[in-house]
């Protein structure tokens, strides 16, 4: 018996010392499994206990020599480096810090996301819970925990709970009805102040949205004008506004169309009372009397509106232009030229005005195609406040008067306005002592088509953002999530083989013929 313990001590000993490194890697990386952690350091310490008690006599002797010292020194440095590198990671556990360098920041919230999840520890809105309902292990399941860990490490106030409703389906009725045929897999849940709303895609900009609709107790209506061909919230192909519709929804708004010369009240055209604001999207016809009689109306009750105006309405929309200059805003019978921008009558903005709108563009870009310019009146309402929002870059642009001379020069004339030129003005008027209209005006529609509100600029957040201002959300106010862009590198057959040799072969045979080179100098020697 005694020559079998013998026997077994080294091996025990092994075994001991692998389950106490795999215990303290566990506790490093997974402290939260603490059965697992905690068995392994157990068993690992039983271990080692047998086998100090096995082989005690050969230990004490050994320890005598003044190799064993070496030695002991030895470990002793290698248990204090262990063990600041074990204290390191638990710190770095509990401080999770982590940097994005991908160019689009994939792996990061966005200033929106973050900013409404900061707002959570101040407001009474309660905790969000976020639950995925997913096979777990897939590498669905994997990616989609990975991004809403994202939230969870933002706020105190997030709580994200994985669930597998094929391994736990009476946790899952939880968050689903017993009558629904069954949830697809995938699906995330969002629930605070009793609604809930669920997303099909795990993305940023799904999830945010879904936080702000289950958060918002009111659904303000957004009513686009109609009658004078202005551009439909219902156009889906490259020149309609169908997108910046859907992203309005998507942010909690209800969005409807409005015939303001058939919106009647008590024999009185008038903009219906649920408005938060009213947009006018390219016209191209002018207003009648009585419908801007309406419009002032509803401004003067501390209404708000967004007016985008294309210049080759100049002439066309005389009432129009004469109502906004009552605002205290003038649309120039121009089109503004910026001659680095291809083609030149599609100025590129960079620079941005000190307003809520756009104070966190930076220089970021955004584009407009066919701009008028936008200036202050002479005159404007009393007390009123307004500022300009962004403005063409340099004196390499300036706002064109006769645009049709333009294939015959490459340049302004004397008598041209040159650059910055500005786009668009911001205004906040007084409306009696305790209410005041808010305006925007843009000398442009098409910057909100489809076509750019779908690309990498900040067109779509820019109207947004406007949006936000004038139906007073302003804690909405920021750049949005975007979709994370495909940037894989497409290599050919050829590329690809090149790389395999160059990965197997090569970069190890340099290896090898080295430390063969090395060895063989030092055997020579």
């Amino acid at each position: 018996m005694a020559r079998l313990v013998k026997n077994l001590t080294p091996y025990v000993g092994a075994l001991g010392l692998g389950f106490l490194v795999a215990g303290v890697l566990l506790l490093a990386l997974q402290r939260q499994s603490e059965i697992y952690w905690g068995g392994f350091l157990v068993a690992g310490l039983a271990c080692s206990a047998f086998y100090t008690a096995g082989r005690f006599s050969e230990l004490t002797s050994m320890f005598g020599r003044r190799s064993a010292k070496r030695g002991a020194n030895a470990v002793l440095l290698i248990v204090i480096v262990a063990g600041i590198v074990v204290l390191a990671n638990i710190i770095a556990n509990q401080q999770a810090t982590q940097w994005d360098f991908t160019a689009a920041q994939q792996y990061s919230l966005s200033e929106q996301t973050r900013k409404i999840l900061g707002e959570l520890a101040t407001s009474n809105d309660g905790d969000i819970e976020i639950v995925l309902l997913d096979r777990r292990g897939t590498e669905q399941q994997l990616r989609a925990s990975d991004l809403l860990q994202l939230y969870d490490d933002a706020s105190s106030r997030v709580r994200v709970h994985v669930i597998d409703p094929e391994a736990e389906p009476e946790r899952a009725l939880t968050y689903t009805s017993p009558t629904e045929p069954g949830v697809a897999l995938g699906t995330i849940i969002v629930a605070a102040k009793g609604r809930t709303q669920r997303v099909t895609a795990a993305t940023e900009p799904e999830v945010t949205n879904a936080i702000i609709r289950v958060l918002t107790t009111e659904t303000k209506k957004i009513y686009f004008t109609s009658g004078h061909q202005e551009k439909d919230p219902l156009e889906t192909d490259a020149n309609g506004i169908s997108g910046i519709a859907s992203k309005l929804e998507d942010s909690a708004y209800a969005v409807e169309t409005l015939v303001i010369a058939r919106s009647q009240s008590e024999d009185v055209l008038r903009i219906p009372e649920d408005a938060a604001a009213i947009v006018v999207a390219g016209p191209q016809t002018d207003f009648l009397q009585a419908e801007l009689d309406a419009l002032q109306t509803y401004l003067d009750g501390g209404g708000s509106a967004i007016f985008l105006v294309d210049p080759e309405t100049q002439g066309l929309t005389p009432e129009l232009d004469a109502f906004l200059v009552e605002q205290g805003i003038v649309l120039g019978n121009d089109v503004v030229v910026d001659a680095l921008a291809q083609p030149p009558v599609y100025p590129v903005v960079q620079s941005y005005g000190l307003h809520p709108i756009v104070e966190s563009f930076g220089n970021a870009m955004s584009i407009f195609p066919l701009a008028r310019s936008v200036t202050t009146a002479e005159k404007r309402p009393e007390g009123a406040e307004i500022r300009e929002l962004f403005t063409t870059a340099d004196e390499n642009s300036w706002a064109e008067t006769r645009p049709e001379e333009l294939a015959e020069r490459s340049g302004p004339t004397p008598e041209q306005t040159l650059g910055p030129i500005g786009l668009a003005m911001a205004a906040t008027i007084p409306r009696g002592q305790e209410t005041a209209s808010r305006l925007v005006v843009v000398g442009d529609s098409d910057f909100i088509s489809n076509e750019l509100t779908s690309a990498p600029l900040l067109n779509a957040d820019l109207f947004l953002n406007m949006t936000n201002w004038v139906a007073q959300d302003e804690d909405l106010i920021s750049i949005r999530p975007r979709k994370p862009e495909d940037r894989r590198i497409a290599l050919s057959a050829r590329e690809r083989t090149n790389v395999f040799f160059l990965s197997l072969f090569i970069i190890p045979g340099v290896v090898v013929v080295t430390g063969v080179s090395a060895w063989w100098g030092r055997r020579g020697r």
